[in-house]
């Protein structure tokens, strides 16, 4: 099922003639999203105050619709957690601005600020998915890890472990994919995706060195796979970096790279990236080699696109989002001692200063997302640092 959600103007009684288009054009930005849009009748400064079933929706996104309305803004966003939509004319953002202000000096700002379509339908999509169940399969994993996951549950996962065993990977057939074709070597790897596509699932992670151990295959290719399909698949079963991608994943459904940080060159001001399981759609080449720490088969190598990227960190207690901006160099390493897919990032702020707040397990998402951290942080309550 998709989405829903309900949109309240709000619009000044002089503004109103020249509105009513304007509200149906932006109706459409969002439905061209495959949202399901209910449209309330317009709001007027001085009328009664709207009798809303929140219950009934994913998401109540009140639409400044003009200016001259702070004051009935904040007496309808008054301590609820609706998201406050600000458009571009008509004085929108300077009335939900105001009324943000205002409701911060009562304390009673709890909503969500959104200055464009793609953040309203990312917000739609992330308590969507919430509100649904957001099935997680732990493939394999140590029983402490299993633990710390489960923390993921008060932020709406459901977790399923499974255990996959070496007969099964046997008995399997390798399964259909859209990378580029993998070696005569692969076989085991492509099983290993068949096995785990089996089961029905939103999001996947994978303790990826007992699974190593027993299996004597990586599941790099599996997962770069399944990412590739706009899967939610997570390796290392890192709890943030789940979070983290998974929410990614929903909100803008385009693939992303988990990373290691392996190398801070703090005098040219670039950070080197690497890890094994980056998505074919994300690279200029990809090819195959043994896995860096166990020489398995088979681990991903790519040449990750230059260009903007949007960089994403939660420690492991989730006690934060942080978030910058950067640009992928077109250099492209080849260093032996690092996992295999390599890119150096030019950040947007010193090296320096991110040192001091991150630690491992970056989400990397090619391209600009402005407030992405923001509507996630939003979403699960999780206060986010922008560095």
């Amino acid at each position: 099922m998709p989405a829903t959600l309900l949109i309240l103007p709000v619009v000044g009684r002089l503004h109103a003639p020249r509105i009513q288009n304007q509200i149906d054009q932006l109706v459409d930005q969002l439905t061209v999203h495959g949202l399901k849009v209910h449209l309330h009748d317009i709001h007027y400064p001085g009328s009664s105050p709207p009798e809303i079933d929140e219950g009934a929706y994913d998401a109540v996104v009140v639409l400044a619709g003009s200016g001259g309305i702070s004051r009935t803004l904040v007496s309808i966003l008054s301590h609820r957690r609706w998201v406050l939509w600000a458009y571009r004319g008509n004085n929108s953002l300077p009335a939900a601005l105001s009324a943000r202000e205002k409701l911060r000096s009562s304390n009673a700002w709890r909503g969500f600020l959104a200055t464009s379509p793609e953040q309203v339908v990312w917000i739609a999509r992330l308590l969507h998915a919430v509100h649904s169940g957001i099935r997680l399969t732990v493939v394999n994993p140590r029983s402490e890890r299993l633990q710390e996951l489960r923390a993921l549950e008060k932020y709406g996962f459901r977790i399923e472990s499974r255990h996959v065993a070496k007969s099964a990977l046997e008995a399997a057939t390798p399964s259909p994919h859209k990378l580029p074709p993998p070696p005569k070597d692969a076989a085991s790897a492509l099983k290993l995706l068949s096995v785990l596509r089996q089961n029905p699932f939103d999001a996947l992670t994978v303790d990826c060195f007992p699974l190593l151990t027993e299996l004597g295959v990586t599941p790099c290719l599996a997962l770069a796979a399944l990412i590739e399909d706009d899967i939610p698949a997570i390796c290392e079963a890192d709890v943030a970096a789940t979070l983290v991608a998974t929410a990614v994943q929903i909100a803008i459904r385009t693939p992303f790279w988990m990373a290691n940080l392996v190398e801070a060159d703090a005098i040219n001001n670039r950070l080197l990236f690497a890890h094994c399981t980056i998505a074919p759609s994300l690279t200029a080449d990809l090819h195959y080699t043994p896995h860096f720490e166990s020489g398995f088969p088979l681990a991903v190598r790519g040449y990750v696109k230059p260009g903007p990227v949007t960089i994403l960190y939660a420690p492991a207690d989730l006690s934060y989002i942080t978030t910058f901006y950067g640009e992928i160099l077109s250099e492209q390493p080849l260093r032996n001692d690092a996992c295999r897919t390599q890119a150096w990032v030019r950040p947007s702020v010193t090296v320096d200063r991110i040192l001091r707040t991150v630690g491992n397990h970056h989400i990397l998402v090619l391209g600009r997302y402005s407030r992405l951290a923001d509507a996630i942080g939003w979403v699960f309550n999780i206060p986010v640092h922008p560095l």
